[in-house]
């Protein structure tokens, strides 16, 4: 009993880390904070393991250097925050596979009615009440219009589904990544919602995913026949100025150095990196949310997380990671795959001090089937 108030708690604070609109004028630090601290949920054993030590330690070095390694005027809780994600690493195996089962249930039909009301406003034309509200990220210009289960941006892009969330992005991110350690079984009903709702993001994350996967893991019959559909959209979209050649195809295109769809900073950061790169400071990093506050508000990067934690601090969390895979698979299809999810999700939306990105790195070590027999590295 008491491990399923553990397992309730910690979801409430994984839902809320998703930031649904519901929620956006409330702070939800306190939320969060149920997350990390379910101690009910962990298991040190996973230490006795001899090679998870090296990982752990690892991981511990970056989530402690996070915390001191802080801008100056941070308040004194900041600390404490910015370390305790780190104890979400000894969540077990079985209550990994059960937040896991638990989320992808619920966020694939949560997206259902939100999915046919977007298609009934934005492709059909009915009408449906709505409020106008004020975005949750003060640095957009824009508002949003809500519906009972849906946010609908006000901006350029309007025609990219959002869901309950203020970025198609988030949606894209999310259902890539569901999809890929679904393996894009598509018997199971509960993927059909996701993939509906990645594709009408139109999220170049969800898209490129996919494509690797398909180049990566599908049986020849299947790659033939994606590759054949998308060659028939390229055909089309040469002779259409389609909304889908504006927000995909275009962003694919390379200039000047890098590609048009690698949006994720702001302004002149690009050149402030580069300066960067070459100063003394590339070792150890500016700070903790240095780039968020103070050089690239509104930009999200992987570029962020070596200002601040500096590039010594960024490898530890990268080896970490491959190192966890690897002991978990060896070097298999499951570690290939898991190696694409950690290190898409990292140059896509680096949040390593939040539940569902964590939970995202994580939870799949523990759903995926374990392929790799050696007795000395399995994890509890």
């Amino acid at each position: 009993m008491r491990n399923y108030v553990f397992l309730l708690l910690f979801m409430v604070g994984l839902i809320t880390s998703l930031g649904p609109y519901y929620l956006w004028n409330y702070n939800l630090t306190s939320f969060q904070l149920l997350s990390f601290l379910c101690f009910g949920l962990w298991s040190p054993r996973i230490l006795y393991n001899k090679g998870m030590i090296v990982p752990f330690l690892l991981l511990f070095l970056f989530y402690f250097y996070s915390a001191i390694n802080q801008m100056p005027e941070t308040i004194l809780f900041r600390y404490f925050y910015t370390f305790i994600p780190f104890f979400l690493f000894f969540v077990k195996a079985d209550s990994w596979k059960k937040i896991y089962h638990f989320f992808y249930v619920c966020y694939s039909i949560s997206l259902i009615p939100s999915i046919i009301l977007f298609v009934l406003v934005m492709y059909v034309g009915l009408d449906f009440p709505s409020t106008t509200i004020e975005p949750v990220n003060a640095v957009k210009l824009y508002d949003y219009q809500a519906y009972p289960c849906l946010v609908i941006a006000n901006n350029d892009q309007f025609m990219r589904f959002c869901g309950y969330y203020d970025e198609a992005g988030v949606v894209g991110t999310i259902s890539g990544v569901v999809l890929l350690i679904n393996k894009l079984n598509l018997k199971d009903w509960k993927n059909w919602p996701v993939l509906i709702g990645g594709l009408l993001s139109f999220s170049l994350f969800f898209y490129a995913l996919l494509a690797l996967y398909v180049l990566l893991f599908s049986n020849l019959k299947i790659k033939i026949v994606v590759f054949a559909l998308i060659a028939l959209a390229v055909i089309y979209i040469s002779f259409d100025d389609s909304y889908f050649s504006k927000l995909i195809i275009e962003r694919l295109e390379f200039d000047d150095g890098s590609f048009a769809g690698d949006n994720r900073t702001t302004g002149n950061f690009s050149r402030y990196y580069t300066r960067f790169l070459g100063s003394d400071n590339v070792w150890s990093g500016l700070g903790t949310k240095y780039c968020e506050t103070v050089v690239d508000v509104g930009g999200c990067s992987y570029k962020h997380i070596v200002v601040n934690q500096g590039v010594i601090f960024v490898a530890f969390y990268v080896v970490a990671m491959e190192s966890f895979y690897y002991l978990k698979f060896g070097f298999s299809k499951n570690f290939i795959l898991l190696s694409l999810v950690f290190l898409s999700l990292f140059y896509q939306r680096p949040f390593l001090y939040t539940t569902l990105y964590i939970m995202l790195f994580l939870a799949p070590a523990y759903v995926l089937p374990n392929q790799k027999i050696n007795e000395k590295c399995q994890i509890v």
